[in-house]
């Protein structure tokens, strides 16, 4: 994070002197803000299914391209479907920060889960659904030509699509609150 960034946060922490054991001054800093919770609460079991769907995002978008493809070559299908990681990786950092937090939490660590999830989870769930039509109207066109890798990467998109999708509508009303 930038400077800028962490300037927002600056006054939700005061500075505290401790003496060591050693005798030695050290300053710590304390938190002194309001806690966060987040609204729609959600239980252990959908913040857990929430990473579940975007590890198998993860596992869709990674297994076809260990294979070789013959439409690979095409931007239209390709430059989409790269570009997913980017958004997969603040929605699985996000789950994975939501399954750690507890019931309250910091302002910084509320704000960073609840704009992690909702937004690039529809993106997630929208750049494979683009290769995904890519790659059926090539395949509708040369059905012939088709390989190994092409055929797994038709049969897996969709379901990097739907697990995307169903993070966004678990998380699409995630918002914080003062408790």
């Amino acid at each position: 994070m930038s400077y800028r960034s962490y300037k927002k946060y600056l006054d939700d922490y005061s500075i505290e002197e401790h003496i060591d054991e050693n005798g030695r001054k050290k300053k710590v800093p304390v938190y002194i803000a309001s806690y966060y919770l987040l609204t729609p609460a959600l239980t252990k079991n959908e913040k857990r299914m929430i990473l579940a769907a975007s590890l198998l995002s993860w596992v869709s978008i990674i297994v076809p391209l260990c294979f070789k493809g013959s439409n690979y070559e095409m931007w239209y299908i390709l430059i989409p479907y790269m570009f997913t990681v980017f958004p997969l990786y603040n929605v699985t950092a996000g789950a994975i920060s939501l399954l750690v937090a507890g019931e309250k939490m910091e302002r910084q660590k509320a704000d960073k889960i609840a704009s992690r999830l909702p937004y690039p989870s529809l993106f997630s769930a929208l750049l494979p659904l683009a290769s995904f039509i890519g790659i059926t109207i090539s395949a509708a066109i040369n059905w012939g030509s088709m390989v190994e890798g092409d055929k797994l990467f038709l049969m897996l998109t969709p379901i990097a699509t739907i697990s995307a999708a169903f993070i966004f509508m678990k998380c699409r009303k995630l918002s914080t609150y003062i408790l």
